[in-house]
C-alpha cells in the first residue's frame, strides 16, 4: 500500500515521530503514533496554503479515479448477452480492474476523507470565550437582551398576558431552548413595555400624518371588579390598505354622562395630535349617552350605530318576547 501524501512534507525520525521538512525552516517534531492526524493538523494550522493545495490535489485525483470506475461500470452495463451469436461477448480487459489501481483508489479516498475531516474541524473555545458566552445570558447581556425583547414582541404582537412568562409550559420551553437564560418576571416585562410605549407612540403619530381622514370606534364596558373602561380605536387608509390601531383603554372615574364621554374623546384626540375635523365617522352602540357624547365632541351626522350591536339587541328582544 502506498504512503500518504502527507509524508512529502515530513521526514520520519523514528517509529513514533516525524520532522517537518517544509523549506528546511520549520523543523517541527511531531508525534505520529501510527497515524498522520498530527501531521495533517500541523499542515492545516501552520502551513495553511500548502494544506489547501494538498486538499485540492487529492480531491482532483479522487474525482478522476471515481469517473474512471464509473465509465468501466457503464461499459459493462451496455455489453450484450454472450450467448447471442451475432454480437461479440464482453471484453476481459473492461471487466477486470487491475489490483494496483484498486489499491490506489482506496488510498486516495482514505487520504481525502482524512483531510476533509481535518479541514472541517472547529477550534475549541478558549476559557475566556466560554465565560463571555455564559455572561451574555446574564441580565444586561447581549443574548439576554435579545431574548427578552423577543418575549416583549410576542406579548404585544399576539396579545398575550404578561403572566405568560410564569406559565409552566413557557418556562419549560425556555429551559429547553436556552437553559442559561434567566426568564424575567411579569413586573420586569411590564416595566420594559412602558418604557417602549413613548417611542412606539411617536412612531404611530408619524404614521397618522400620512392620512387626512379617520374613523373611530368606541365602547364602554365594566370588568369583573365593577370598574368601568372606555376603549377607543382608530381606522384609516394608507397606500390603499386599511390600518387600525388602539388609541387606548382608559378607566372611567365618573358617571357615564355625555359630557364626560365628550371630554374623554377629545382628550384622546389631543394626545395623538388628531384634529376633530379629520374624524369622518364614529361608530358606537345605540346608548343615549353615547349618541349625545359623539354629537358634543364631533357632530351628530358623523355618528354611526354599530350594526352588529343593533342586530344583537333585535335577537335578544325576539327571545324575550317568545319567552314571555
Amino acid at each position: 500500500m502506498s504512503r500518504s501524501d502527507v509524508w512529502k512534507f515530513f521526514d520520519k525520525k523514528d517509529n513514533k515521530s516525524a520532522v517537518c521538512n517544509i523549506r528546511n525552516v520549520c523543523k517541527k517534531t511531531l508525534k505520529t503514533s501510527g497515524n498522520t492526524s498530527n501531521l495533517n493538523g500541523h499542515l492545516k494550522n501552520v502551513h495553511g496554503n500548502i494544506f489547501s493545495g494538498k486538499v485540492k490535489q487529492n480531491n482532483a485525483k479522487a474525482n478522476t479515479k471515481v469517473c474512471s470506475v464509473e465509465r468501466t461500470e457503464s461499459e459493462e452495463q451496455h455489453e450484450t448477452n454472450p450467448d447471442d451469436p451475432g454480437v461479440p461477448g464482453p471484453s476481459t480487459t473492461n471487466t477486470n480492474i487491475d489490483e494496483s489501481t484498486e489499491n490506489s483508489d482506496k488510498e486516495i479516498m482514505k487520504n481525502t476523507t482524512q483531510i476533509t475531516f481535518m479541514s472541517s474541524f472547529k477550534r475549541q473555545k478558549t476559557i475566556n470565550e466560554s465565560f463571555a458566552f455564559l455572561s451574555s445570558f446574564k441580565e444586561g447581556g447581549q443574548k439576554s437582551e435579545k431574548i427578552t425583547n423577543a418575549i416583549m414582541y410576542m406579548v404585544c404582537k399576539d396579545n398575550q398576558p404578561l403572566s405568560i412568562v410564569e406559565d409552566k409550559g413557557f418556562v419549560h420551553l425556555m429551559n429547553v431552548v436556552s437553559p442559561n437564560f434567566k426568564i424575567p418576571s411579569r413586573r420586569e416585562i411590564s416595566r420594559r413595555i412602558f418604557l417602549l410605549y413613548d417611542s412606539m407612540k411617536n412612531m404611530f403619530i408619524d404614521k397618522l400624518k400620512n392620512s387626512q381622514h379617520f374613523a373611530l370606534t368606541t365602547d364602554i364596558w365594566t370588568d369583573i371588579q365593577t370598574r368601568s373602561h372606555i376603549g377607543i380605536t382608530i381606522h384609516f387608509v394608507e397606500n390603499y390598505t386599511i390600518n387600525s390601531g388602539l388609541l387606548g383603554v382608559f378607566e372611567l372615574n365618573e358617571r357615564h354622562t355625555s359630557e364626560y364621554i365628550d371630554y374623554k374623546l377629545l382628550e384622546v384626540c389631543d394626545q395623538w395630535n388628531i384634529s376633530t375635523n379629520s374624524i369622518v365617522a364614529v361608530t358606537t352602540d345605540g346608548a343615549a349617552n353615547m349618541i349625545k357624547g359623539i354629537e358634543l365632541a364631533f357632530d351628530k351626522k358623523r355618528h354611526i350605530v354599530c350594526f352588529a350591536h343593533t342586530l344583537n339587541l333585535v335577537a335578544q328582544h325576539a327571545i324575550h318576547i317568545k319567552c314571555s
